[in-house]
């Protein structure tokens, strides 16, 4: 599977450049000829975006992963608020 870091180098331009391009960055002040190859390389490359997987040793960085793994009334008390 392609990832940002494969269309940049064949672009020529950084990952963050391509991260905004392909989100729709409107404030990127990139050319219409850069976005168009970023565009035509993540098409070539069949790039997709997906969603990270969630660690496979439970540890999760959203709230809602604390509050499934913490169990504490105050934290259940928030939940069902």
């Amino acid at each position: 599977m392609a990832t940002i870091t494969d269309i940049a180098k064949e672009a020529g331009v950084s990952i963050s450049t391509v991260s905004r391009v392909l989100n729709y960055d409107d404030t990127l002040s990139a050319t219409e000829e850069t976005k168009r190859k970023v565009f035509e390389i993540a098409e070539k490359l069949n790039y997709t975006k997906y969603k990270k997987k969630a660690k496979k040793n439970g540890n999760s960085h959203s709230a809602n992963g604390l509050l499934k793994k913490k169990r504490c009334p105050w934290f259940d008390y928030l939940a069902h608020e």
